[in-house]
């Protein structure tokens, strides 16, 4: 029998995530336009229970793909400002060691963008805004190669106070793009360098954060972005990651910066899991847009990928193992548990409970992310779907 859903029964704890529970508290909101071309969306895939449905859209005419339902803005902010990282908050040691240049425990995309930035011919004299800036490490890196005007704006709030408390730096907390944030910047302005990583897929509109951001530079200043690319990021986060509202590809990049006058000038990505772009301010604007077009075959290929659905024989439950490569590519392995549901259960207890242990009382890393899943076979209204028994459920960090 051919399997065209599955339905999720549990997830494990993991040393990077938590589980949120999409529920009657959290208001929703419906986004029916690309944010990057503001083409119309398509439903290609909906997580669905018996009273709640997000759907996630794909735009045929830039390939970008997101959540159609979301949660609002308010919650959204209120969400980074107060919970996000919150199981997850690094000590002041580890943010010290975590600033070491090239090599070190410094996460490769964030080097690789930071190195790109630091090879451009910008007066070193003039601001840098670090947009998203965590931890501070890219804002220190920004201080030891020799510019004089850093600042970051972090939504976080503990995020920015660490470190404020930890390097000294000014860090703006609040929504970047919110006129509040803008204003503050003013006093900074104008900035040579822009940065971003891996932020943009994570905020409530990323036009705000574009439209801002020109606003506060000049013609011929620069916009470095880095975001995990959608050809490559495994195909499970960008349906059971609530954080990455956002899925890009170089075309969709292209086309939102476009709309508010940045060239792109450089492609410096070198892996298939991430994407790092350079745009350039501009009056005179040059558009590229020869960037393979995501198809719709290709996205609901990758589902069916993703979710193991070539993989299961019969209707018994799963376990589901998948992980990001740094190769890209959608992972999967579906292992049957047992004809036996009692042993089925019993067998999914004790890796919860060792999944709990490792990952909140030692707080060891784990590569793979383990569901709990049934194969079944429904008709479906949308071109892919997957179950929940009560709530969705999503992960979260």
């Amino acid at each position: 029998m051919k399997f065209n859903s599955i339905k999720i029964k549990s997830l494990l704890l993991s040393s990077r995530f938590s589980i949120l529970k999409w529920d009657k508290s959290i208001p929703t909101e419906i986004v029916s336009n690309c944010i990057a071309c503001t083409n119309k969306l398509e439903p290609i895939c909906a997580l669905r229970s018996s009273s709640t449905t997000v759907r996630i859209g794909f735009c045929n005419k830039c390939g970008y793909v997101g959540y159609m339902d979301r949660p609002t803005k308010t919650w959204i902010n209120n969400y980074y400002s107060l919970s996000w990282d919150k199981d997850f908050i690094r000590s002041k040691g580890m943010m010290k060691r975590d600033v070491v240049l090239p090599k070190g425990k410094i996460k490769g995309t964030r080097r690789s963008a930071f190195l790109a930035t630091a090879e451009l011919k910008v007066d070193k004299d003039r601001g840098v805004c670090d947009i998203g800036s965590g931890y501070g490490q890219v804002m220190k890196n920004f201080q030891m190669s020799g510019f004089k005007k850093i600042v970051g704006v972090e939504t976080s709030q503990h995020r920015a106070s660490l470190v404020n408390e930890v390097f000294g730096f000014d860090v703006i907390y609040g929504d970047f793009g919110s006129i509040k944030v803008e204003d503050t910047l003013k006093k900074y302005a104008p900035f040579g360098v822009m940065f971003c990583h891996h932020v943009f897929e994570h905020v409530y509109d990323p036009a705000s954060v574009v439209s801002s951001m020109s606003k506060l530079q000049e013609e011929g200043d620069y916009a470095v972005f880095s975001v995990p690319n959608f050809l490559g990021e495994h195909i499970n986060y960008v349906s059971l990651y609530l954080s990455h509202l956002h899925s890009f590809g170089k075309k969709s990049m292209e086309i939102l910066f476009n709309r508010f006058n940045y060239e792109l000038i450089e492609d410096k990505s070198n892996t298939e899991t991430n994407l790092l772009l350079i745009f350039r301010k501009t009056t005179n604007l040059s558009v590229r847009l020869n960037h393979e077009h995501l198809s719709k075959d290709l996205i609901l290929k990758r589902i069916r990928n993703g979710l193991g659905l070539e993989q299961y024989k019969n209707t018994n439950l799963h376990t589901l193992r998948w992980e990001q490569r740094a190769e890209g590519g959608d992972y999967a392995l579906a292992i049957p548990l047992s004809f036996n549901k009692f042993v089925a259960n019993l067998n999914w207890l004790v890796k919860q409970t060792i999944s709990y242990f490792k990952s909140r009382v030692l707080h060891r890393a784990t590569a793979y992310h383990i569901l709990l899943v049934q194969p079944v076979y429904k008709n479906a209204e949308f071109p892919q779907e997957i179950w929940f028994d009560d709530e969705v459920f999503m992960l979260i960090k």
